[in-house]
């Protein structure tokens, strides 16, 4: 627990957060992420939060399935889950953004179902503000990306 509070509270150059990645810190913390203890969770939150700063480190957690973890706390409505929520969504965002301009032949897509842009849209109308924004930003950089046009496709569906 030490260790990963230090990490999450540490300050950290992009070479840094680079080698911890390298390094193989994803599985431990997305391990912590599901533990029972939350206050566990919300240290690993935030140093996933830090990793996540590195649009090479976003990339990689959306190949290596830790958004559909952070997903899976996002679309929880439990009262605990609300708090942890506002822990989630500025991660989500930062992993939003890293899609923007990949330089990669096969593009990485933060949503990876119809589901999964309708639940996180639903999330809008009835969460607090400072999660509202992240999902607005998040959806702004979505259309940014390599899925843009899809996204929009499915956004024109839920508003209609």
């Amino acid at each position: 627990m030490i260790m990963v509070k230090m990490l999450a509270e540490m300050e950290s150059t992009d070479h840094n957060k680079e080698i911890l990645f390298d390094s193989g810190i994803l599985p431990p913390l997305l391990r912590l992420v599901s533990h029972n203890d939350v206050e566990m969770k919300f240290v690993a939150l935030k140093a996933l939060q830090n990793l996540s700063t590195l649009k090479k480190n976003g990339l990689e957690m959306i190949r290596q399935g830790a958004a559909r973890k952070l997903f899976g706390i996002l679309f929880q409505h439990s009262l605990p889950s609300s708090s942890l929520s506002e822990h989630v969504a500025p991660i989500i965002m930062q992993l939003a953004a890293s899609t923007i301009s990949q330089d990669t032949q096969t593009p990485v897509s933060l949503l990876e179902s119809d589901e999964d842009v309708f639940n996180l849209f639903s999330l809008v109308s009835y969460t607090v503000p400072d999660v509202r924004q992240y999902i607005i930003q998040t959806f702004y950089s979505l259309c940014h990306s390599p899925s843009a046009s899809y996204i929009r496709n499915k956004l024109r569906e839920v508003c209609i």
